[in-house]
């Protein structure tokens, strides 16, 4: 049987989605041993004059 611990870590960036992510990972592992995954609940992004 497998156990998985679960944390919740929020990243931010004003270039991409990818580097809010790799951010919040290497923000994590500063505290947590042996990442193997990551799950992405929600994406939020600002429209400005009907732009994203």
């Amino acid at each position: 049987m497998s156990v998985y611990k679960m944390a919740e870590v929020v990243g931010t960036s004003k270039e991409s989605f990818e580097n809010a992510v790799r951010q919040a990972v290497e923000r994590a592992s500063d505290t947590l041993r042996n990442i193997g995954w990551f799950e992405v609940k929600e994406m939020r992004g600002l429209v400005k004059e009907g732009k994203v």
